[in-house]
């Protein structure tokens, strides 16, 4: 029976890392999403102060 319980507790503890990491995952992908924006947003508008002279 303490087998099964240490057993268990290991796995809720390992899911809760699983999950934890993927909420970062998550978030790193939503930076790098709005970084990607930001540098086409500048590009656009490097593009057309070039066009512009």
């Amino acid at each position: 029976m303490i087998f099964d319980l240490e057993t268990m507790k290991a796995i809720q503890d390992n899911q809760l890392l699983f999950a934890q990491n993927h909420e970062t995952h998550i978030q790193a992908i939503e930076e790098l999403g709005q970084g990607v924006r930001t540098l086409t947003d500048l590009l656009k508008l490097l593009e057309y102060s070039y066009i512009k002279k």
